[in-house]
């Protein structure tokens, strides 16, 4: 027997444009990147939404010959948004794995164009030092450049590539951590570095104790957005408690965590519980993302779309911090970073350089893995002084999170 399960209805679904940065609609970039699903190996998008009980859209596409992810979910508050999130994180991938840009050869002093540093997902060659193996060897290089200045860049081709393996340098952490898509480059570009400042963010939130994250509940009203408050209903009408945490850090571009579990813990299963993060320079984008991808979270788990799980996932322990979070009184209620957000994306981009710069946390260089020829592009961003724990097994924290929590130097 098939059960029906209902879409969570959001009246603001009709003017979702105002919730997009991106130059065309999902559908009309759905149509425009469908007849690349061959070449990139995508063989079936499919909708997952009613594998759970949220009707929160989640879709999925299927790569079966991937050298990494044969499966990318995509989230959003319409199906087109869903699926056009699925089917570009499943072309970023394909891309990552053989990129389509031109590849130098050539030692690093043989060269025009400086190296940038990623030495920061290099294996450590002392334990006791924190010294990192050297990128010496490496003679295969992308173009890239500086966010800031435009300045040109080389990337080592093994930092842009998931295939598992390294050519060149042995160790390298190869992960999806500033790896986005885009109707243009810049878009991409924006979207790249939204996802390296969350992922520093979650890196200070996970060296946060509990009774310390339970102080930056917010209150969704506090946001005074139609959509937020909307998927925040939707989600305890199915019968789960949901939180909304402050993340944002001393670059200030806002980001939030949010946890949704069982209103009755005591009789939940580890896989019912799930949490989602977002940044965005727009306070409310920041949490539909991070509430959006809490519902994509528990389809992942439900559908068992991942094998990569970490085992520390399903600690007592860590089911214990999550019920914490979800009890923790509102005590964070005013949230003021980002509350009249640019609105093009040459504006975006702008807000995200000032707030770097003002945070003072050192250079970032974006590479373009696509051809150039397609209708959108593909890029990999690198910061080299955000944090990236979680996704990069070679991390070792930085200056900004030493002084933030005293860990020694």
């Amino acid at each position: 027997m098939t059960e029906t399960r209902a879409r969570t209805q959001i009246s603001s679904r009709s003017s979702a444009r105002q919730y997009s940065d991106r130059a065309r609609s999902p559908l009309q970039t759905y149509e425009l990147v469908r007849p690349y699903f061959d070449q990139f190996g995508i063989t079936r998008v499919a909708d997952q939404t009613a594998l759970d009980r949220l009707g929160v859209p989640v879709f999925a596409a299927i790569r079966p010959n991937a050298l990494s992810l044969s499966m990318s979910q995509g989230k959003g508050i319409t199906d087109d948004d869903a699926r056009i999130s699925a089917v570009m994180e499943a072309i970023e991938v394909a891309i990552a794995e053989a990129p389509l840009c031109d590849i130098q050869s050539g030692f690093a002093g043989e060269l025009r164009e400086r190296p940038a540093d990623v030495s920061y997902l290099m294996p450590p060659a002392d334990s006791r030092t924190g010294e990192r193996s050297s990128t010496a060897g490496n003679d295969l290089w992308v173009g890239a450049s500086s966010f800031f200045t435009g300045d040109p860049f080389l990337i080592p081709l093994d930092a842009v590539c998931m295939r598992g393996r390294a050519l060149r340098l042995k160790g390298i952490s190869q992960n999806t951590n500033g790896l986005a898509s885009g109707n243009s480059y810049e878009e991409a570009g924006f979207h790249a570095i939204c996802e390296l400042i969350e992922r520093d963010a979650l890196t200070f939130w996970s060296a946060t104790p509990t009774p310390a994250k339970m102080t930056r509940r917010v209150d969704p009203a506090c946001l005074d957005d139609q959509v937020v408050t909307e998927l925040c209903a939707a989600m305890m009408q199915s019968g789960l408690d949901v939180a909304l945490f402050d993340l944002t850090q001393d670059i200030g571009v806002a980001s939030f965590a949010a946890y949704v579990g069982p209103a009755d813990s005591n009789l939940a299963r580890h896989s019912e519980f799930a949490t989602g993060s977002g940044t965005h320079p727009d306070p409310a984008r920041a949490a539909i993302r991070a509430l959006t991808e809490a519902a994509q979270s528990r389809v992942t788990l439900i559908a068992s779309a991942r094998d990569d799980i970490s085992a520390a996932v399903f600690k007592k322990d860590a089911l214990r911090d999550v019920k914490a979070l979800l009890a923790a009184p509102i005590g964070h209620s005013r949230f003021t970073a980002g509350q009249n957000p640019p609105e093009t994306i040459q504006d975006l981009r702008k807000y995200l350089r000032d707030a770097l710069n003002a945070a003072e946390v050192g250079d970032i260089h974006v590479a373009r893995l696509d051809s150039r020829e397609m209708p959108f592009a593909v890029v990999k961003a690198f910061a080299p002084r955000l944090e990236s724990h979680g996704v990069n097994p070679n991390w070792l924290p930085g200056g900004r999170l030493k002084r933030r929590t005293g860990i020694a130097a």
